[in-house]
């Protein structure tokens, strides 16, 4: 028994948009693989120390190599030298929908009457893994800073940073840099958003990566800053969100 034609156009395109909806759904992260070249630092380079013009010591964080987006800690550590302090932390973390790499602490701050710089830097490489169904192009995910701190007199808070993100299928995708200077003596509070060049990060196929290169420097020159990371809402919360309000408004209407 044969079908009408106008039944089996209407199966195949069921069948068509069914596949296209079941690959959207799940097209996902689905790991992170390990990566070399990950590691974080803090730099005392006082020109005049309480121990007069002696520079402090650098401090490497333990060793993250290969990294797989473990949290990465560089310890609370106090120069003896200049009396100035820092510590920070860095992890990635994925979910089928999104990609993230969080600095849930970075402190910095150098002793009152210190000058020349401290610096708390970190160098990440991470590279996450899609899944047999790929990902679907959408705006490239980066995290947003809060910064708050003090500035001596004379002195500068500086945050400086750059996100470089790369898919073995398309190449080099985005590049997104960061940037906040405070020369104004007093104590601070600031967001520091991303500035993304393409702002997209296209259709990856299956089994791609997406590897991002990140480098973030926080110096102080004397100053102190504390920030951390706030993720941006993946495209899901936010679809989520969306259907949250427009379904309270319905109500009220």
């Amino acid at each position: 028994m044969k079908m009408p034609r106008q039944t089996s156009a209407k199966i195949l395109a069921t069948l068509a948009a069914t596949l296209v909806f079941s690959a959207a759904t799940h097209a996902a992260f689905s790991g992170i693989n390990p990566t070399p070249l990950t590691n974080a630092n803090i730099r005392f380079g006082d020109a005049a120390s309480f121990n007069g013009p002696l520079n402090g010591g650098t401090y490497n964080s333990p060793v993250a190599n290969p990294w797989t987006g473990a949290l990465n800690s560089l310890p609370y550590t106090l120069d003896f030298t200049t009396n100035d302090d820092a510590q920070g932390d860095i992890f990635a973390a994925f979910t089928p929908a999104t990609y993230d790499l969080v600095v849930p602490l970075a402190m910095v701050q150098q002793a009152i009457g210190n000058t020349g710089s401290a610096i708390l830097q970190f160098n990440a490489v991470v590279e996450f893994q899609t899944d047999i169904f790929g990902f679907a192009a959408g705006p490239t995910q980066f995290p947003t800073f809060t910064l708050n701190g003090t500035v001596q007199p004379g002195g500068f808070a500086d945050f400086t940073g750059s996100i470089t993100y790369t898919s073995a299928a398309n190449g080099l995708v985005d590049t997104v840099n960061y940037l906040y200077n405070n020369v104004t003596p007093g104590a601070f509070t600031a967001t520091v958003n991303g500035v993304a060049g393409s702002g997209t990060t296209p259709v990856m196929p299956a089994f791609d990566t997406l590897t991002l290169v990140a480098n973030f420097a926080f110096t102080v020159d004397p100053a102190s800053i504390n920030a951390t990371t706030v993720p941006e809402p993946s495209a899901g919360m936010l679809s989520l969100l969306s259907l949250g309000l427009l379904t309270v408004r319905r109500r009220r209407g």
